[in-house]
């Protein structure tokens, strides 16, 4: 069994109901020296990361705590799928014979655009929502709401970019039907997949008037958000 560090789900009032308060330390007590050899120099824009695990910009959030709109997305999400933070960049980041190297060192994305099996070209229907994290424009849609670990996505992702939405977070309604391919997520990055994707061009479809953004930046407050400074994104260095 895989104990997880500082993990805990609170039960706080609020407003007569229950918000689930999520906190979640990403990898296992059992790590020992869990940063040695991974955590940058403060110099090092590449990687460095203040609020990020071993202050490594490729491992994410430390303490991750998704404001209230966000929690059923977060539910059970380990981020580095119960791996030491090094074995996860080793596994997931070329780090064994790279290290700090930008160039080299960087998310080793899926096979066959992330489907698990071959996928199929589906229809989406008028008034269908879909999201993504990552950049407003890219390749990928998943239905809305969809819990963050079935979608087979970095820990990266979540970081803060200059120019975005909370979490990368972006929210599109289906205003006229398209064409695009549909399948399951091939497990990757530690995660269990299994959920649903559409592969299409995002940017494309925006422009054409069949995706209208709703509720991109609408998703609460956030404290640690709203303290972290944004960094500037570096292709390959996370998902987009």
């Amino acid at each position: 069994m895989v104990i997880l560090a500082r993990v805990s789900l609170l039960l706080v009032p609020l407003l007569g109901t229950l918000s689930h308060a999520l906190q979640a330390e990403d990898y296992p007590s059992t790590c020992v020296d869990a940063c040695d050899g991974i955590e940058p120099d403060p110099s090092d824009t590449s990687y460095y990361c203040d609020y990020c695990i071993c202050k490594n910009k490729l491992l994410g959030w430390s303490n991750f705590q998704p404001t209230d709109n966000f929690t059923d997305m977060f539910t059970d999400w380990v981020p580095l799928g119960g791996l030491c933070p090094k074995d996860w960049l080793c596994t997931w980041a070329n780090w064994t014979d790279n290290g700090f190297n930008p160039t080299y060192s960087k998310l080793v994305y899926p096979p066959n655009n992330g489907f698990n099996g071959c996928p199929k070209n589906v229809s989406l229907g008028v008034g269908t929502l879909v999201d993504r994290f990552g950049t407003q424009n890219g390749s990928y849609l998943a239905p809305a709401d969809a819990p963050y670990g079935e979608r087979s996505i970095g820990p990266s992702s979540l970081n803060k970019y200059n120019g975005s939405t909370m979490y990368n977070y972006w929210r599109f309604n289906v205003t006229e039907e398209f064409v695009a391919l549909g399948g399951e997520i091939l497990p990757w990055y530690g995660q269990p997949g299994g959920g649903w994707q559409w592969y299409a061009n995002v940017t494309q479809l925006q422009i054409d008037g069949k995706l209208k953004l709703v509720g991109a930046t609408t998703f609460g407050v956030n404290e640690a958000w709203e303290a972290a400074g944004p960094m500037e994104r570096v292709y390959g260095l996370q998902d987009y």
